[in-house]
């Protein structure tokens, strides 16, 4: 889900420090804090989790709500008649996580593909399916529009060049920095200071990179752990902006995990804290250590039809039998052929992309040729534009000389 635009990339200021010294005095970087509270012992507990979490299947429904907003009378709402989105969104979605690869997949419900472009239902211009899927070397995407769901249009592009989407699963579990685009590790997390609440609650504080104080709430019985809250407090007096929460823990390969997460957004509007965003995941199913979950899965499987643009050549491609996965090698292959069609020179400041940038896995066949060269049998394209633009010439040439002719016999 894209990110709400609204209060992002504040500065890290003396403020931030202030509050955060003002507000946890009971923080402690080194031995048990008040009460009893083994900072170790709880560190090295959520490490161990973190650890268990590496490979993961995740399958949920997602139940968003946008209330109705006025949007800001800027340039663009008025040349482009933006209106607000608002009203509900009911999706069934997808998440796996294999050691920082990660794969992102939503579709809408039917229930709310019955509701498109109905007030307060999803926009027709809208997608109605997208993944994304992020690994060491590359990005893949794939979205499929309402009014041409048989023609979906992917791109490949390299690592780091895309977002990693507004997605809150990631965050609930504890993966991913709420705002960042990087992963929670082993050293990230001992970085993090602990402060004890009450009873087993315990807290831990660290930064955004946008100067933003972030608290993950724990629950901590006998070494068990359930992450039950993750906050994003603004800098200014404290305020919460992003609030996850997450309950009905169940024991999923010796890790609680929740069954229902609860996530509000904040704005700022006018010095009042307006809620932008609200959403519910329920009917969650986990699978922890999940052995088909291998890095070949995150390549996306493009169906037959799909135009598929490599950013990294300039070069778009056609799937024309399907489904296929379209590696590095494959590519590398389709862009030879490419190369050898005459008169079709690479885009200026293509870049060619090499098969040893891809994981270890097998190649796989793809029958996916470029959008532009030859066809399957027949002349190539270019070659039969000159033979026509040459036989109306030549036929415009006869015309003309058969009509000097008529006129020189008529003169005499």
């Amino acid at each position: 889900m894209n990110r709400i635009p609204g209060r992002r990339g504040w500065p890290i200021t003396g403020l931030v420090a202030m509050v955060a010294t003002l507000w946890v005095p009971q923080i402690s970087h080194g031995g048990p804090s008040r009460k009893g509270v083994d900072r170790t012992q709880l560190i090295n507990a959520i490490v161990r989790r973190l650890a268990k979490l590496q490979n993961l299947v995740v399958h949920y429904q997602d139940e968003v709500y946008l209330p109705k907003i006025s949007l800001p009378p800027t340039r663009a709402v008025k040349e482009y008649h933006l209106k607000p989105r608002y009203g509900y969104r009911f999706y069934k979605c997808e998440f796996r996580f294999l050691h920082g690869r990660a794969f992102y997949g939503r579709s809408l419900m039917p229930a709310s593909l019955a509701a498109v472009g109905t007030p307060g239902g999803p926009s027709p211009i809208g997608d109605i399916k997208d993944l994304t899927s992020f690994m060491p070397s590359r990005t893949e995407t794939l979205t499929y529009g309402y009014h041409n769901p048989k023609r979906p249009v992917g791109a490949i592009m390299n690592a780091g060049e895309r977002r990693l989407p507004y997605s809150w699963i990631d965050v609930a579990l504890g993966l991913r920095l709420i705002g960042a685009e990087r992963w929670m590790s082993r050293s990230g997390i001992h970085h993090l200071a602990v402060g004890h609440l009450n009873g087993n609650d315990v807290a831990m504080w660290g930064r955004a990179e946008d100067g933003d104080i972030l608290r993950w709430s724990w629950h901590w019985d006998d070494g068990k752990l359930e992450l039950r809250q993750i906050e994003d407090v603004g800098p200014h007096k404290g305020v919460v902006y992003d609030r996850r929460q997450c309950s009905r823990f169940h024991e999923v390969a010796g890790v609680l995990l929740p069954g229902r997460v609860e996530e509000t957004d904040w704005e700022s509007n006018g010095g009042k804290r307006v809620m932008m965003y609200h959403g519910v995941l329920t009917h969650i199913r986990y699978r922890v250590g999940e052995k088909t979950n291998t890095a070949r899965d995150f390549y996306i499987v493009f169906p037959k039809g799909a135009g598929v643009l490599d950013e990294r050549i300039n070069q778009q491609f056609n799937v024309e039998s399907g489904p296929r996965r379209l590696t590095d090698r494959a590519i590398f292959k389709l862009q030879k052929h490419y190369d050898n069609l005459p008169g079709q020179a690479m885009l200026p400041g293509a870049r060619v992309a090499k098969p040893r940038r891809s994981p270890a896995v097998p190649p796989i066949a793809s029958s996916a040729v470029p959008s532009t060269g030859t066809p399957r049998s027949g002349l190539p394209r270019w070659l039969l534009e000159v033979i026509v633009a040459l036989a109306i010439g030549g036929l415009a040439v006869v015309v003309w000389l058969i009509t000097k002719r008529v006129a020189r016999e008529e003169n005499k």
